[in-house]
């Protein structure tokens, strides 16, 4: 994760700061750094009683998280790290968003097969089991959701709230808060420490100048060398601590102003995209921050096929071809001069007639064995006979010679679970109900749940 995606984990499972805030990376950052190196230091700047700039330090020890040689690799990795997110690394639109039926949260996964990342074979995974999240008695209705498909039916919800172009500047600049202010006074501190560090300069020049002046050159021993020495390191130290301290705040600007930079290119893509599909994936995921989404998925759903995929009813999934319905006459006459069958099982019409069935229903080879339609024979058998249809191109034909009578799709290969999809919306922006039996979804919304759906 980058400091962005962790803060904004923490945030989805409803940790804050102290100040009851939402984190943001560049402070989490700053709490990684005070645990790992062992202290936090405070630095304020002011003047002493000859009028000269000084700045007063503050340590105050706190508990080290690691090892000194652990945490010297995390703090030099820190260092390393982006300001802003990497989005190729966020390819997850609903990870630690979306919350299992037992209660646990998911995040995304990737089946591999060596070092090659099988791109279909996203999914979410429910985290039960994990550290701090227990096993429930719901945990088995937990199966693997498709990536792809989960986020196109959350997506399609979010969508609606697009038109609503003013709100969606209301909400942009609820979540940036208090970032211009804050980027302001960074800017004031960095140019109040370029002229302290400026005054340094000139004062330890001009220090160590009094000092050699009044040393008799020719007479100088070593004791005098040596407070010459220290006077410069005691000097430097001085502006290393500004110095220092200006690199944090030039940090700290530089996160602030990329999150400006972020909620301007939010903006910007608010008023002139369509649609929300044109949305770069790092503008959804802004929106899902601005939106404060959660997905709670609500029952089990039908978990997809792990075994071998019946490729007749595969390839009418993927060329979309629909199944004629219930098999009359009429029809049977039109194709019985297409479909052969063979010296022990001539009459294959009841044959077709399962066959036609078993794609509608989405039922097992097994479930037809002995069955009357098929004069008792076993469902091996039965397949055998329908592979070579489909094989022969047999099958294909005889839908030709059926086209023109009703007939419907091949159910899914899973269905997804219902989800309820919420934010910190007002509920008169949501989208509207579109019916208890809607396949699509359909919204509701509450004092809390800004945006509902069933999917």
């Amino acid at each position: 994760m980058t400091r962005e995606d962790a803060a904004r984990y923490l945030n989805s499972k409803g940790h804050r700061t102290r100040q009851g805030k939402p984190w943001e990376g560049g402070n989490l950052a700053r709490r990684i750094q005070a645990s790992l190196k062992g202290y936090v230091e405070f630095n304020f700047a002011g003047q002493n009683e000859d009028g000269e700039e000084v700045t007063t330090s503050f340590r105050i020890d706190v508990p080290k998280a690691l090892t000194d040689e652990r945490a010297e690799g995390v703090l030099a990795y820190l260092k390393r790290s982006s300001r802003t997110r990497n989005v190729a690394a966020s390819k997850y639109l609903l990870s630690s968003r979306l919350i299992s039926v037992c209660g646990a949260y998911r995040t995304g996964a990737s089946v591999t097969e060596g070092r090659a990342v099988n791109t279909a074979g996203r999914y979410y995974r429910c985290m039960a089991g994990s550290k701090g999240n227990p096993l429930t008695d719901r945990h088995e209705d937990c199966w693997e959701l498709p990536v792809g498909e989960v986020d196109a039916a959350v997506w399609s919800e979010i969508e609606g709230l697009l038109n609503n172009k003013a709100k969606l500047h209301e909400l942009v600049e609820k979540w940036l808060g208090a970032v211009p202010d804050r980027a302001a006074s960074y800017r004031r501190r960095l140019s109040e420490l370029d002229v302290q560090i400026e005054k340094k300069r000139k004062a330890r020049k001009r220090k160590i100048a009094l000092l050699l002046a009044s040393v008799d050159e020719d007479d100088v021993d070593q004791d005098d060398a040596k407070l010459v020495e220290e006077l410069k390191g005691e000097l430097t130290a001085q502006e290393d601590e500004l110095m220092e301290e200006e690199d944090r705040v030039a940090e700290w600007l530089g996160e602030a102003e990329a999150q400006e930079d972020r909620a301007r290119d939010l903006l910007k893509a608010v008023e002139n995209i369509s649609t929300a599909r044109d949305f770069t994936m790092a503008q959804k995921l802004d929106l899902m921050d601005l939106l404060d989404i959660k997905v709670h998925i609500t029952d089990k759903g039908v978990p997809r096929h792990k075994g071998l995929v019946d490729p007749i009813t595969e390839w009418h999934r993927e060329t979309g071809t629909p199944v004629p319905e219930d098999l009359t006459d009429e029809m049977w006459n039109k194709v019985k001069n297409i479909l052969s069958g063979t010296r022990q099982w001539q009459e294959v019409r009841g044959a077709f007639d399962v066959m036609l069935e078993k794609l509608r229903t989405a039922k097992p080879w097994n479930e037809y064995s002995g069955s009357e339609r098929i004069d008792g024979r076993g469902y091996t058998t039965l397949y055998r006979r329908v592979h070579h249809w489909h094989s022969s191109g047999e099958y294909r034909a005889a839908l030709e010679a059926l086209k023109g009578f009703p007939a419907v799709p091949v159910p899914p290969a899973y269905r997804l679970p219902h989800m309820l999809v919420t934010g910190a919306v007002d509920p008169e922006f949501t989208t509207s109900d579109l019916g208890e039996d809607c396949d699509g979804a359909s919204c509701k919304s509450d004092d809390m749940a800004g945006l509902a759906s069933r999917r």
